[in-house]
C-alpha cells in the first residue's frame, strides 16, 4: 500500500476508484465498502484509493465530545492495507479544512486532484463544512463531474447496522464476543511494556504493564479478560486486568497481561493485545490471599476460554 500523506498536484493513477472516510475500527460495515472500492477497481483496472484523515474529525471540531478511538494509527494503516487498498492519502484534520464546502471538496480534491472514475461510500456518510454534503449531494455531482457513485448499504448483525458507535458501546461494557462479530476479528491494542510497582511478581504472577501506543485508545471495561498476545511473530495466551487495581489502592487505569508459560523481561517492548472474552468484573479483595486465590481461577479460567475459542474460531491455542 503506498501512504501519501499530503496531495500538491494531481495523482497520476489509473481509473482511481475512491473512498473517504475516518473508518476508525475497520469494521465490517467500513469493510463492505472497502470490498466494493477493491472490486470495482479490478474490474476496471484501475486503483483502489481511500482518502482518510490524521486525527478523528471531532477532535477538532467539537474536542469536548470527541470519542475514544478504537484504534491507532498503526492500527488503521495495518488493517486498510489488509482490506486491500493500494493508495491510501492520509489528509491533516484541520478548522480550515473541515469548513471546505462539500462541492470544493468534491470538485478540488476528488475530481482535480484524484481524478476518481467512481466514488463509493456507506448510506450515512457525511462530508464537508458541518457534514452538509452526504450521497444525494454525491449523486447530483457525479452527474455534474462525469464520476459514478456507487452507494453501499449498511451491514447488519444481530437485526441493527454495524457502526464505530455500536462498537464503542460494546467495548465500553467489556462485551468483547459481541465485538468481535461487528468487527470480524478480535479487539485489540498495541503498545510499549512499561515498568509498573512489581506486584504481580511479588505475588507469583508476573505481569506486562502495557502503555497504549495511542493515548486516547478505548479500552475494555474494567475487569479481567482471557487474551491472545502477539509478541514478534510469537502467539501466547493470557489473562490480562483493565482497570485501576482496587486491592492496592491503585489509581487511574491500566492494562496487566499475565502471560501463560512465559519468562523474559520484556520491558521496552512492544505487544499487541487482543481481547477476547471477559471473565469477571474488577473487584476489591480484603487481603492479597483473596486476590491470589481469585487469580489462580483466572487463570484456569481464561485457558478453558481460549482453548474453546481456539476450537470454535481459530483464534489462539491456550
Amino acid at each position: 500500500m503506498k501512504l501519501l500523506t499530503r496531495l500538491d498536484a494531481p495523482l497520476q493513477l489509473p481509473s482511481p476508484v475512491l473512498t473517504v472516510g475516518t473508518f476508525d475500527g475497520v469494521h465490517l460495515g467500513h469493510r463492505a465498502i472497502l470490498d466494493t472500492v477493491c472490486r470495482e477497481a479490478r474490474r476496471r483496472n484501475g486503483s483502489s484509493v481511500a482518502i482518510t484523515f490524521d486525527r478523528h474529525p471531532r477532535s477538532v471540531i467539537a474536542p469536548e465530545s470527541a470519542p475514544l478511538l478504537l484504534m491507532s494509527r498503526e492500527e488503521k494503516l495495518r488493517e486498510l492495507r489488509t482490506a486491500g487498498v493500494e493508495v491510501l492519502i492520509e489528509l491533516p484534520f484541520t478548522l480550515e479544512f473541515s469548513r471546505t464546502k462539500p462541492e470544493v471538496f468534491v470538485e478540488q480534491l476528488i475530481v482535480r486532484k484524484i481524478g476518481a472514475v467512481a466514488v463509493v461510500e456507506g448510506d450515512d456518510h457525511g462530508f464537508g463544512r458541518g457534514r452538509k454534503g452526504d450521497v444525494s449531494t454525491l449523486q447530483a455531482l457525479s452527474g455534474r463531474f462525469g464520476f459514478e457513485f456507487i452507494q453501499v448499504g449498511p451491514k447488519f448483525v444481530d437485526g441493527a447496522p454495524v457502526n464505530s458507535t455500536r462498537l464503542r458501546d460494546l467495548i465500553a461494557a467489556g462485551r468483547m464476543e459481541d465485538a468481535i462479530r461487528l468487527l470480524g476479528r478480535p479487539y485489540g491494542l498495541l503498545g510499549e511494556v512499561v515498568r509498573g510497582d512489581g506486584r504481580g511478581r511479588e505475588i507469583g504472577f508476573p505481569t506486562a504493564n502495557v502503555r497504549p501506543d495511542a493515548p486516547d485508545k478505548l479500552l475494555p471495561g474494567n475487569g479481567v479478560y482471557a487474551v491472545q498476545v502477539r509478541l514478534d511473530e510469537r502467539c501466547m495466551g493470557g489473562a490480562a486486568n483493565v482497570g485501576s487495581r482496587p486491592t492496592f489502592d491503585g489509581a487511574g487505569r491500566s492494562v496487566e497481561v499475565h502471560l501463560f508459560d512465559f519468562s523474559g523481561d520484556l520491558y521496552g517492548r512492544d505487544i499487541e493485545v487482543a481481547f477476547l472474552s471477559r471473565l469477571r468484573e474488577e473487584r476489591k479483595f480484603d487481603g492479597v490471599q483473596g486476590l491470589v486465590a481469585q487469580i489462580h481461577e483466572d487463570v484456569k479460567v481464561a485457558r478453558q476460554r481460549l482453548k474453546a475459542i481456539s476450537l470454535s474460531q481459530g483464534h489462539i491455542a491456550a
